[in-house]
Protein backbone atom coordinates (compact mmCIF):
# COMPACT_ATOMS: atom_id res chain seq x y z
CA UNK A 1 0.00 0.00 0.00
CA UNK A 2 0.96 3.16 -1.02
CA UNK A 3 1.59 6.28 1.50
CA UNK A 4 -0.44 9.19 0.95
CA UNK A 5 0.19 12.80 -0.22
CA UNK A 6 2.10 13.69 -2.96
CA UNK A 7 3.72 11.10 -5.63
CA UNK A 8 6.41 12.78 -8.14
CA UNK A 9 7.37 10.60 -10.80
CA UNK A 10 10.81 11.90 -12.36
CA UNK A 11 11.79 10.53 -16.42
CA UNK A 12 15.96 10.30 -16.31
CA UNK A 13 18.71 11.07 -14.57
CA UNK A 14 21.25 14.21 -13.98
CA UNK A 15 22.28 16.66 -12.46
CA UNK A 16 19.17 18.32 -12.04
CA UNK A 17 16.83 15.69 -11.70
CA UNK A 18 18.93 15.35 -8.14
CA UNK A 19 18.44 19.03 -7.34
CA UNK A 20 14.54 18.24 -7.85
CA UNK A 21 14.50 15.39 -5.43
CA UNK A 22 17.41 16.77 -3.09
CA UNK A 23 14.83 19.74 -2.21
CA UNK A 24 11.72 17.62 -2.46
CA UNK A 25 12.74 14.88 -0.81
CA UNK A 26 12.39 17.64 2.78
CA UNK A 27 8.99 17.76 1.98
CA UNK A 28 5.90 15.94 4.62
CA UNK A 29 4.21 13.63 2.76
CA UNK A 30 5.96 13.46 -0.81
CA UNK A 31 7.18 10.31 -2.69
CA UNK A 32 9.31 10.85 -5.32
CA UNK A 33 9.69 7.83 -8.20
CA UNK A 34 12.98 8.07 -9.83
CA UNK A 35 15.65 5.55 -11.51
CA UNK A 36 19.47 5.56 -10.28
CA UNK A 37 21.91 6.32 -12.14
CA UNK A 38 23.80 3.95 -14.03
CA UNK A 39 27.51 3.85 -12.50
CA UNK A 40 28.70 4.70 -15.99
CA UNK A 41 26.86 7.17 -16.89
CA UNK A 42 28.97 10.13 -17.79
CA UNK A 43 31.90 8.16 -17.77
CA UNK A 44 34.78 10.07 -19.67
CA UNK A 45 33.04 13.59 -20.03
CA UNK A 46 34.62 15.73 -18.39
CA UNK A 47 32.62 18.56 -17.43
CA UNK A 48 34.17 22.25 -16.34
CA UNK A 49 32.65 23.72 -13.33
CA UNK A 50 32.68 27.84 -12.58
CA UNK A 51 32.37 29.03 -8.78
CA UNK A 52 28.66 30.02 -9.32
CA UNK A 53 28.08 26.27 -10.05
CA UNK A 54 29.81 24.91 -6.93
CA UNK A 55 28.71 27.57 -5.10
CA UNK A 56 24.88 25.96 -6.10
CA UNK A 57 26.19 22.12 -5.36
CA UNK A 58 27.15 23.36 -2.01
CA UNK A 59 24.16 25.06 -1.85
CA UNK A 60 21.96 22.13 -2.56
CA UNK A 61 23.75 18.95 -1.45
CA UNK A 62 26.52 20.40 0.67
CA UNK A 63 29.06 18.98 -1.21
CA UNK A 64 31.91 21.84 -2.16
CA UNK A 65 34.93 19.72 -0.30
CA UNK A 66 33.88 16.47 -2.03
CA UNK A 67 33.73 18.10 -5.23
CA UNK A 68 36.95 19.86 -4.86
CA UNK A 69 38.61 16.72 -3.48
CA UNK A 70 37.48 15.01 -7.11
CA UNK A 71 38.58 17.56 -8.98
CA UNK A 72 41.53 19.06 -11.23
CA UNK A 73 42.09 22.77 -10.41
CA UNK A 74 42.26 25.16 -13.66
CA UNK A 75 43.93 28.43 -12.69
CA UNK A 76 44.23 30.16 -16.18
CA UNK A 77 42.05 29.68 -19.50
CA UNK A 78 44.41 30.97 -22.34
CA UNK A 79 41.94 32.05 -25.35
CA UNK A 80 42.20 33.30 -28.60
CA UNK A 81 42.14 36.85 -27.66
CA UNK A 82 45.34 37.53 -26.60
CA UNK A 83 46.35 37.98 -22.15
CA UNK A 84 45.59 34.61 -20.71
CA UNK A 85 42.18 34.80 -18.41
CA UNK A 86 42.62 34.44 -14.90
CA UNK A 87 39.41 32.41 -13.33
CA UNK A 88 35.97 33.83 -12.56
CA UNK A 89 36.27 35.87 -8.70
CA UNK A 90 40.57 33.98 -8.62
CA UNK A 91 38.83 31.19 -8.02
CA UNK A 92 39.75 27.63 -9.91
CA UNK A 93 37.32 26.18 -12.41
CA UNK A 94 37.02 22.49 -11.90
CA UNK A 95 37.38 19.71 -14.34
CA UNK A 96 36.03 16.70 -13.16
CA UNK A 97 34.38 13.67 -14.60
CA UNK A 98 30.82 13.30 -15.22
CA UNK A 99 29.85 10.15 -13.48
CA UNK A 100 32.35 11.58 -10.15
CA UNK A 101 29.83 14.18 -10.18
CA UNK A 102 26.80 12.03 -10.62
CA UNK A 103 27.77 9.80 -7.81
CA UNK A 104 28.47 12.32 -5.28
CA UNK A 105 25.45 14.25 -5.97
CA UNK A 106 23.24 10.36 -5.68
CA UNK A 107 24.56 9.72 -2.44
CA UNK A 108 23.77 13.45 -1.20
CA UNK A 109 20.78 13.00 -2.43
CA UNK A 110 19.60 9.66 -1.62
CA UNK A 111 16.89 9.40 1.35
CA UNK A 112 13.51 8.04 2.68
CA UNK A 113 10.73 9.82 0.63
CA UNK A 114 12.78 7.77 -2.90
CA UNK A 115 11.99 4.88 -4.72
CA UNK A 116 13.92 3.56 -6.56
CA UNK A 117 14.02 1.78 -9.72
CA UNK A 118 10.39 1.41 -9.13
CA UNK A 119 7.32 2.56 -10.67
CA UNK A 120 4.21 4.10 -8.91
CA UNK A 121 0.94 2.32 -9.38
CA UNK A 122 -1.41 5.29 -9.17
CA UNK A 123 -1.66 8.68 -11.01
CA UNK A 124 1.23 11.09 -10.39
CA UNK A 125 0.79 14.24 -8.39
CA UNK A 126 3.39 15.70 -10.90
CA UNK A 127 5.43 13.85 -13.53
CA UNK A 128 9.19 15.41 -14.25
CA UNK A 129 10.49 14.84 -18.05
CA UNK A 130 14.59 14.67 -17.60
CA UNK A 131 15.48 13.00 -20.50
CA UNK A 132 17.53 14.65 -23.46
CA UNK A 133 15.80 15.39 -26.16
CA UNK A 134 18.80 13.58 -28.42
CA UNK A 135 18.71 14.41 -32.08
CA UNK A 136 15.85 13.25 -33.91
CA UNK A 137 13.61 16.42 -35.14
CA UNK A 138 10.94 17.19 -32.90
CA UNK A 139 7.93 19.77 -33.79
CA UNK A 140 8.31 20.84 -29.80
CA UNK A 141 12.04 21.23 -29.42
CA UNK A 142 13.74 24.19 -30.78
CA UNK A 143 17.13 24.01 -32.08
CA UNK A 144 19.30 26.38 -32.46
CA UNK A 145 21.68 24.71 -35.01
CA UNK A 146 23.86 21.39 -35.64
CA UNK A 147 27.33 21.61 -34.23
CA UNK A 148 28.78 18.67 -32.98
CA UNK A 149 31.10 18.18 -29.63
CA UNK A 150 34.44 15.80 -29.56
CA UNK A 151 36.20 14.93 -26.98
CA UNK A 152 39.07 12.29 -26.30
CA UNK A 153 41.60 11.62 -23.46
CA UNK A 154 45.52 12.66 -24.34
CA UNK A 155 48.96 12.30 -23.14
CA UNK A 156 50.58 15.38 -22.91
CA UNK A 157 54.40 16.24 -24.07
CA UNK A 158 54.26 19.41 -21.64
CA UNK A 159 51.90 21.41 -20.32
CA UNK A 160 51.42 23.34 -17.48
CA UNK A 161 48.76 21.57 -15.26
CA UNK A 162 46.63 24.60 -14.12
CA UNK A 163 45.69 26.06 -17.60
CA UNK A 164 43.41 25.25 -20.24
CA UNK A 165 44.06 26.41 -23.83
CA UNK A 166 40.94 27.23 -26.19
CA UNK A 167 42.05 27.75 -30.02
CA UNK A 168 40.03 29.22 -32.92
CA UNK A 169 40.87 26.59 -36.22
CA UNK A 170 39.49 26.99 -39.41
CA UNK A 171 37.99 23.51 -38.84
CA UNK A 172 35.94 24.79 -35.42
CA UNK A 173 37.14 25.25 -31.98
CA UNK A 174 39.26 23.20 -29.74
CA UNK A 175 40.35 23.23 -25.85
CA UNK A 176 42.98 21.48 -24.15
CA UNK A 177 41.34 20.73 -20.20
CA UNK A 178 44.67 19.26 -17.99
CA UNK A 179 43.63 16.48 -15.65
CA UNK A 180 47.01 16.82 -13.66
CA UNK A 181 50.34 14.44 -14.50
CA UNK A 182 50.35 14.09 -18.33
CA UNK A 183 46.40 13.35 -18.26
CA UNK A 184 44.42 15.92 -20.31
CA UNK A 185 41.18 15.92 -22.52
CA UNK A 186 40.86 17.15 -25.78
CA UNK A 187 37.91 18.61 -26.72
CA UNK A 188 36.35 19.96 -29.67
CA UNK A 189 32.82 21.78 -31.67
CA UNK A 190 33.04 21.71 -35.26
CA UNK A 191 29.91 22.41 -37.83
CA UNK A 192 26.99 20.09 -38.96
CA UNK A 193 29.18 17.17 -39.98
CA UNK A 194 28.97 13.42 -37.61
CA UNK A 195 31.94 11.98 -38.72
CA UNK A 196 32.29 8.40 -38.52
CA UNK A 197 35.75 8.05 -37.12
CA UNK A 198 35.80 11.25 -35.06
CA UNK A 199 39.58 10.62 -34.11
CA UNK A 200 40.00 11.79 -37.87
CA UNK A 201 38.18 15.23 -37.10
CA UNK A 202 40.40 15.63 -34.00
CA UNK A 203 43.69 14.65 -35.47
CA UNK A 204 42.61 17.47 -38.69
CA UNK A 205 42.15 20.07 -36.35
CA UNK A 206 45.20 19.45 -34.34
CA UNK A 207 47.38 19.45 -37.52
CA UNK A 208 46.11 23.41 -38.02
CA UNK A 209 46.79 24.03 -33.99
CA UNK A 210 49.75 26.27 -33.49
CA UNK A 211 49.35 26.26 -29.47
CA UNK A 212 47.61 23.11 -28.29
CA UNK A 213 49.34 20.41 -30.97
CA UNK A 214 52.84 20.97 -29.20
CA UNK A 215 51.34 20.42 -25.99
CA UNK A 216 49.90 16.87 -27.06
CA UNK A 217 51.76 13.45 -27.54
CA UNK A 218 49.17 11.25 -28.31
CA UNK A 219 45.23 10.34 -28.19
CA UNK A 220 44.49 7.66 -25.70
CA UNK A 221 40.90 6.70 -25.41
CA UNK A 222 37.91 6.35 -27.54
CA UNK A 223 36.65 9.65 -28.97
CA UNK A 224 32.88 10.51 -28.32
CA UNK A 225 30.78 12.78 -30.48
CA UNK A 226 27.17 14.79 -29.14
CA UNK A 227 25.24 17.40 -30.57
CA UNK A 228 26.73 20.67 -28.15
CA UNK A 229 23.86 23.08 -30.19
CA UNK A 230 21.61 24.68 -27.81
CA UNK A 231 18.00 23.34 -27.70
CA UNK A 232 14.75 24.79 -25.70
CA UNK A 233 11.36 22.62 -25.00
CA UNK A 234 8.60 24.72 -26.29
CA UNK A 235 6.45 24.08 -23.61
CA UNK A 236 8.46 23.14 -20.61
CA UNK A 237 5.47 23.19 -17.92
CA UNK A 238 1.59 21.93 -18.38
CA UNK A 239 -0.58 21.07 -15.88
CA UNK A 240 0.96 18.50 -14.26
CA UNK A 241 3.92 17.81 -16.12
CA UNK A 242 7.44 19.99 -15.94
CA UNK A 243 10.70 19.51 -18.03
CA UNK A 244 13.69 20.02 -16.30
CA UNK A 245 17.71 19.66 -17.38
CA UNK A 246 18.75 19.58 -20.76
CA UNK A 247 14.80 18.17 -21.67
CA UNK A 248 13.74 21.76 -20.90
CA UNK A 249 16.96 23.74 -22.01
CA UNK A 250 20.31 22.52 -23.60
CA UNK A 251 23.49 24.95 -23.27
CA UNK A 252 26.09 24.63 -25.66
CA UNK A 253 29.09 24.13 -23.40
CA UNK A 254 31.45 26.83 -25.27
CA UNK A 255 29.13 29.55 -24.15
CA UNK A 256 27.26 28.40 -21.08
CA UNK A 257 27.77 25.82 -18.01
CA UNK A 258 25.69 22.57 -18.57
CA UNK A 259 25.63 21.62 -15.06
CA UNK A 260 24.79 25.12 -13.67
CA UNK A 261 22.01 25.56 -16.10
CA UNK A 262 20.13 22.23 -14.57
CA UNK A 263 20.88 22.37 -10.88
CA UNK A 264 18.78 25.84 -11.20
CA UNK A 265 16.44 24.43 -13.32
CA UNK A 266 16.12 21.56 -10.93
CA UNK A 267 15.79 24.28 -7.83
CA UNK A 268 13.03 26.44 -10.09
CA UNK A 269 11.48 23.19 -10.81
CA UNK A 270 11.16 21.88 -6.89
CA UNK A 271 9.86 25.70 -5.54
CA UNK A 272 7.06 25.49 -8.44
CA UNK A 273 5.94 22.42 -7.14
CA UNK A 274 6.44 23.25 -3.51
CA UNK A 275 4.17 26.92 -4.62
CA UNK A 276 1.67 25.18 -6.45
CA UNK A 277 1.01 22.76 -3.11
CA UNK A 278 1.15 26.33 -1.16
CA UNK A 279 -1.36 28.19 -3.61
CA UNK A 280 -3.51 25.63 -5.87
CA UNK A 281 -5.10 28.27 -7.03
CA UNK A 282 -2.19 30.28 -8.53
CA UNK A 283 -1.04 27.04 -10.26
CA UNK A 284 -1.21 28.76 -13.93
CA UNK A 285 0.33 31.70 -12.67
CA UNK A 286 2.62 29.86 -11.05
CA UNK A 287 3.79 27.68 -14.45
CA UNK A 288 3.52 31.00 -16.40
CA UNK A 289 6.13 31.83 -14.42
CA UNK A 290 8.73 28.59 -15.07
CA UNK A 291 8.13 28.95 -18.94
CA UNK A 292 8.85 32.55 -18.75
CA UNK A 293 12.39 31.67 -16.39
CA UNK A 294 13.61 29.57 -18.82
CA UNK A 295 12.60 31.44 -21.84
CA UNK A 296 14.84 33.98 -20.63
CA UNK A 297 17.78 31.83 -19.44
CA UNK A 298 17.61 30.51 -23.28
CA UNK A 299 17.26 34.34 -25.10
CA UNK A 300 20.74 35.25 -22.72
CA UNK A 301 22.31 31.62 -23.55
CA UNK A 302 21.69 32.33 -27.46
CA UNK A 303 22.89 35.78 -27.31
CA UNK A 304 25.74 34.58 -25.50
CA UNK A 305 26.37 32.17 -28.25
CA UNK A 306 25.59 34.50 -31.01
CA UNK A 307 28.33 37.05 -29.66
CA UNK A 308 31.16 33.84 -29.10
CA UNK A 309 30.96 32.38 -32.92
CA UNK A 310 30.71 35.58 -34.21
CA UNK A 311 34.14 36.63 -32.75
CA UNK A 312 35.40 33.77 -34.54
CA UNK A 313 38.63 34.51 -37.30
CA UNK A 314 36.41 31.97 -39.13
CA UNK A 315 32.80 32.94 -39.57
CA UNK A 316 32.23 31.52 -42.99
CA UNK A 317 32.26 27.83 -40.75
CA UNK A 318 29.69 28.79 -38.68
CA UNK A 319 27.31 30.62 -41.28
CA UNK A 320 24.34 27.84 -40.95
CA UNK A 321 24.99 27.90 -36.79
CA UNK A 322 24.60 31.79 -36.91
CA UNK A 323 21.49 31.70 -38.86
CA UNK A 324 19.65 28.68 -36.64
CA UNK A 325 20.40 30.81 -33.53
CA UNK A 326 19.09 34.24 -35.03
CA UNK A 327 15.60 32.27 -36.24
CA UNK A 328 15.95 30.44 -32.65
CA UNK A 329 16.32 34.38 -31.05
CA UNK A 330 13.59 35.49 -32.77
CA UNK A 331 11.01 33.02 -32.17
CA UNK A 332 11.59 32.96 -28.35
CA UNK A 333 11.34 37.08 -28.26
CA UNK A 334 8.40 36.72 -30.42
CA UNK A 335 6.86 34.37 -27.56
CA UNK A 336 8.47 36.69 -24.50
CA UNK A 337 6.65 39.47 -25.96
CA UNK A 338 3.08 37.79 -26.00
CA UNK A 339 3.47 37.15 -22.31
CA UNK A 340 2.99 39.23 -19.40
CA UNK A 341 5.47 39.10 -16.47
CA UNK A 342 4.38 36.65 -13.33
CA UNK A 343 4.21 38.08 -10.13
CA UNK A 344 6.49 36.03 -8.87
CA UNK A 345 10.26 35.85 -7.94
CA UNK A 346 12.92 33.03 -6.72
CA UNK A 347 13.84 33.76 -3.22
CA UNK A 348 16.72 30.86 -2.70
CA UNK A 349 14.67 27.77 -2.75
CA UNK A 350 11.18 29.12 -2.37
CA UNK A 351 8.68 30.88 -4.85
CA UNK A 352 7.35 34.24 -2.98
CA UNK A 353 4.77 36.89 -4.46
CA UNK A 354 7.04 39.86 -6.09
CA UNK A 355 5.94 43.32 -5.26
Amino acid sequence: METPGDHILIEGTGAAVMALAKLLGARANTTIWLDEPEPMQGAGLILLLNSATLALLDEVFSLRASVEQSAHAIFRQLTPWGRPRETEDAAPALAIEAASLHRLMWEATVGPALRVNRRPGMNCTWEIEARDAGTAPRDDLLKAGQRVGLQCSVKLLSCPSHVSTLEDLAGGWLRLLPLGGDRAVLQAVVPNIWDTAPHTTLRSLLSRSRHIAPLVDRLTGPARQFPVAPTFHSEPARRRDLFVGNAALKQDPLCGNETEQSLRSGILAAATINAASELPDERDGLLDHYRMRLTKAFRTHLKACVDFYGSSRHPNIWQHEASAMQTALKAVDHTDRLEPEPPFRLNGFRLERSG
